[in-house]
């Protein structure tokens, strides 16, 4: 067995080492809907976000994570055998949240792609995909500690080892303490890979606790078993939070992935597969045909009749693994809102979501019927930057934006909006652009605006 017992200290923390010496951190923000994240640089530490990028949240005080230390790599020493202090940090657990950015594409907005899983006329989840994200895994403390504000560790600013709250000396090569002490520093590791990555968010995200749960587990075993992967080649977490679950997160452990998660978000019928999948591993009877959740057959448990498998909420040729020990306590095969949601994901079809492209603008007068179409083919003839999304929900579906511009956080109507969504939208950060119908006056709103639509080629 081997411990861990310091982290290396990068090489800028090195140059400064001194009694009085502190790891130069950074702070964060992490949005409490949707998780995404928005992490302060060493160079500039305080993220200055004010709302979500994703999904246009106010922060909170819950939001913020402060002094962040960037974990590469560790020292560990070997241990024959663990002691009763050992036994009881493993018990506890740690408090470890994973949070995601979209990287910047070809034109500046986030790289991600978006489908609809619809079963008839009904949206059931909203798919997000993107080939780029970065991922960073944050280890908050003790899952068990009394103070749930106070986040991190204690770490030794000098050599990086793990240490106390008080002042640890130093030891030397005998394991004997050295006579100078330095004050230890609390510290939030954590660390970050790049990865490609899919959403999963059930509609209004009204699914409870136990039903993500149970959901989570259900949709990584089907997909271990429709693809034939390992489970360690697959993490799947919740969003924001264990605790608050809304959202699912998955992606490939694997460097460059197996492609499963594209086909997942593009395939129409790849999905519906993996949630049959997914019932037939919790021991549900699935036939050929539409799914109903109602009318499925348990095929194990006392009530299942003699010789089934004794499997009540879960067990381990179902649910259960190693890798989700600290949800095995809410974890039920029979949950229904769980059963539900899995039997419609069965019955449904991936839609991916018409994106806005130049190449797919219309710019024949004749073929435009509508004002929006109409201004995206103004767009394209000036060759002015494209927006990111089309007809995009505010307040709740209030009201509809035309445009969306995710990166300058620039909403475009081309019918003047109410002030109520007026003032939501500027409440979090969006910058709000009316058009008016007269389409003689565009390219002057448009020149007005080069941050956000760019510089016309005829102008430049």
């Amino acid at each position: 067995m081997f411990q861990v017992t310091r982290a290396k200290l990068n090489v800028t923390a090195a140059d400064h080492i001194s009694a009085e010496a502190k790891l130069a951190t950074i702070n964060a923000l992490v949005c409490t809907r949707c998780g995404y994240g928005h992490l302060g640089k060493p160079e500039d530490p305080e993220p200055k976000d004010h709302v979500c990028d994703h999904c246009g949240e106010p922060f909170t005080p819950e939001s913020r994570v402060n002094e962040l230390y960037r974990i590469e790599t560790v020292e560990t020493k070997v241990r024959e055998r663990i002691s009763v202090n050992d036994e009881e940090r493993q018990r506890q657990g740690y408090d470890i949240i994973t949070t995601y950015r979209f990287l910047p594409g070809p034109g500046g907005g986030p790289e991600k792609e978006e489908a609809d899983v619809t079963t008839g006329n009904r949206v059931i989840a909203r798919l997000t995909y993107s080939q780029s994200a970065s991922l960073w895994r944050i280890n908050r403390g003790w899952t068990r500690r009394k103070d749930k504000n106070q986040l991190g560790f204690h770490i030794n600013p000098l050599t990086g080892q793990w240490s106390k709250e008080e002042p640890d000396g130093e030891e030397d090569e005998n394991g004997e303490a050295k006579e100078n002490k330095v004050a230890s520093q609390r510290i939030v590791p954590f660390v970050e890979d790049r990865r490609n990555i899919l959403i999963v968010t059930p509609p209004e995200n009204t699914m409870e606790k136990e039903a993500m749960a149970t959901a989570q587990a259900a949709l990584k075993r089907g997909i271990e078993q429709t693809f034939q992967i390992e489970s360690a080649e697959l993490i799947v977490e919740a969003l924001p939070s264990p605790g608050d679950r809304r959202s699912l997160l998955l992606y490939e452990a694997a460097e460059g992935g197996a492609g499963v998660l594209s086909r997942l978000a593009s395939d129409p019928s790849q999905l519906a597969q993996v949630a049959r999948a997914a019932l037939s591993l919790m021991h549900y009877e699935v036939t050929d045909g539409p799914v109903s959740s109602s009318v499925l057959k348990d095929m194990a448990g006392a009530e299942a009749g003699s010789g089934a498998i004794p499997c009540e909420a879960g067990c381990y040729q179902c649910l259960l693994s190693y890798f989700n020990q600290p949800d095995h306590a809410i974890i039920n095969r029979r949950n229904a809102e769980a059963v539900s949601f899995l039997a419609a994901l069965a019955n449904a079809t991936v839609q991916p979501l018409q994106r806005v492209k130049s190449s797919s603008v219309q710019d024949c007068d004749n073929n435009v019927t509508t004002p929006l179409d109409q201004w995206l083919a103004t767009l394209s003839s000036q060759g002015l930057r494209q927006p990111d999304k089309v007809k995009v929900p505010v307040n709740g579906g209030e009201a509809h934006a035309d445009a969306l511009y995710q990166a300058s956080r620039a909403l475009v109507f081309l019918s003047p909006p109410t002030e109520t969504v007026f003032a939501y939208a500027r409440d979090r950060g969006f910058t709000v652009i009316t058009f008016p119908s007269d389409a003689s006056s565009w390219p002057d709103l448009f020149a007005q605006h080069p941050s956000i639509f760019g510089t016309s080629p005829a102008n430049s």
